[in-house]
C-alpha cells in the first residue's frame, strides 16, 4: 500500500507539472506583438522632445518635463 503522504506529494508534483506545461503552451500560442507608431500617432500629437505624447491639447506635462530636468 501506498503511503497517502507520498501520494500526495506525487500529485502535488504530477499537479505543477502539468500546470507549468499549460502555462508554457499557452504562451506559446500567443503572437509577440509590437507597438507601432508613435506619440506622431496620439490625439494630441507629441511633445518638443518628439517621445513624450501630450496628455492634453497644451501639453502641460511637456511643460512640467522641461521643468524637471
Amino acid at each position: 500500500m501506498i503511503n497517502p503522504f507520498i501520494l500526495l506529494i506525487g500529485i502535488i508534483i504530477l499537479s505543477f507539472i502539468v500546470g507549468l506545461l499549460t502555462y508554457l503552451i499557452i504562451e506559446g500560442l500567443h503572437p509577440q506583438y509590437k507597438i507601432i507608431g508613435n506619440c506622431k500617432l496620439t490625439r494630441w500629437g507629441c511633445c518638443d522632445d518628439g517621445t513624450t505624447p501630450k496628455y492634453d491639447q497644451k501639453g502641460t506635462n511637456c511643460i512640467l518635463g522641461r521643468m524637471e530636468s
